[in-house]
């Protein structure tokens, strides 16, 4: 046993062999995190520079035991004190094995509201490259999972499955050579400051968009989506015409978290969005955390609701829930001349929305606002593993 919830929270708490910090140190730490989005480096790094005492740095380096705290003791910290807390308001035992394990924290909702808003953020994790692959990477850097490892050998071109020359990740065909070419300096610094200042003519009007792939053949799926992590490039045929091709040379990323959304801010669910924040995953996402009919709100607020609608327009789940385009997108980025939108997902429609004096009772743009806090963690998740990734976002959301 770990932690008895009938005492009262430690003052020291183990992080590692021989390692022991103060509890109130890993508590800042986590407010750390919490408050202004601040990285395990950085804090190990704070800690190091302003707050380690003298008698810490008497102690000699050796293979077991160094002087300075590091990521992995901020983050195994960060977790212990989780768990405590989550103990103490739960009153349960903590129990842990030798080596501490980071596991899923799983916590009750509360009860919810009668309309909830829903929206993607930009948080996102490393995930496998190929398409709604939910097996879990052996490594953060790793481009494709264990399931998929085969694809390694094969050409990182889109729609190409000719083996790679030895030392590439490319066949052995010249524009798909020249598109790995191309990934290797747009790595280089002096092509980046290149690409600026092109960029820079290009808005004052001396040159003309100099963009790779500005331009496309007819017949080209210009319009099709492009995936996290996956680059375009146009290399020139024999027929002096361009040809866009697409490659997944680096790993690749998850395409943002889901939220719902209370109008008062508070955050009721969250999802990973693996490959797009498509209105089917959404539906899913509803009915999988609203499935309780007493749990399920009487409006949704989506900025993609017109299309949803259509979705589940026969679903008997959605029966009684209206679905309507929050106010900022619906007055910006909803078509007038869309019939179906403009009928179905008007807020305006639905009275009991507004007061007797035409003010809106529910803010419904308070997933907006929350993004805006909550997409500041996607530079600390970037190289997190699906388990630490969970984890982290719930206790920030619960923080």
């Amino acid at each position: 046993i770990y932690y008895d919830y009938t005492t009262s929270l430690p003052d020291v708490v183990q992080i590692a062999d021989h390692y022991f910090v103060d509890y109130q140190v890993a508590m800042l730490w986590k407010a750390m995190m919490h408050t202004s989005c601040t990285s395990a480096t950085s804090c190990a790094l704070i800690y190091n520079l302003a707050l380690a005492n003298e008698g810490s740095m008497k102690f000699p380096d050796m293979k077991w035991f160094t002087k300075d705290v590091t990521m992995d003791h901020v983050w195994t910290a960060f977790v212990i004190c989780s768990l405590f807390e989550d103990c103490h308001q739960c009153q349960c035992v903590l129990e842990v094995n030798q080596h501490l394990n980071q596991s899923d924290a799983n916590h009750d909702e509360g009860k919810l509201v009668s309309v909830i808003v829903v929206d993607g953020v930009v948080v996102s994790r490393p995930c496998c490259s190929i398409p709604n692959c939910w097996v879990h990477l052996h490594s953060p850097h790793d481009r494709f999972c264990h399931v998929h490892a085969a694809y390694l050998n094969q050409c990182a071109i889109k729609g190409c499955t000719q083996p790679v020359v030895s030392g590439g990740l490319t066949c052995d065909i010249p524009v798909h050579q020249e598109s790995e070419a191309l990934h290797t300096l747009r790595g280089r610094s002096r092509f980046r400051l290149h690409e600026h200042l092109e960029h820079s003519h290009a808005i004052h009007g001396h040159l003309a968009n100099m963009q790779i792939g500005a331009e496309e053949d007819e017949g080209d799926d210009a319009d099709a989506t492009q995936a996290i992590g996956e680059e375009v490039y146009d290399v020139e045929k024999k027929s002096g015409r361009k040809k866009r091709l697409c490659a997944q040379f680096t790993r690749n990323y998850t395409h943002c978290e889901e939220l719902i959304v209370a109008p008062c801010g508070i955050i009721h669910a969250r999802e990973t969005m693996h490959n797009a924040e498509g209105v089917a995953s959404v539906a899913v996402l509803l009915k999988h955390t609203k499935a309780p009919a007493k749990q399920r709100p009487t409006h949704v607020f989506f900025d993609n609701n017109c299309r949803l609608a259509l979705h589940v327009k026969d679903d008997p789940f959605f029966q009684d829930i209206r679905l309507s385009v929050d106010i900022f997108h619906f007055k910006c980025k909803h078509s007038k001349q869309d019939t179906f939108c403009q009928e179905n997902c008007n807020p305006a429609t639905f009275l009991e929305l507004k007061t007797d004096t035409g003010e809106w009772y529910f803010n419904s743009s308070a997933c907006e606002q929350t993004n805006s806090w909550f997409g500041n963690f996607n530079p600390i998740t970037r190289g997190m593993k699906p388990v630490k990734f969970d984890f982290f976002l719930d206790e920030m959301i619960l923080c």
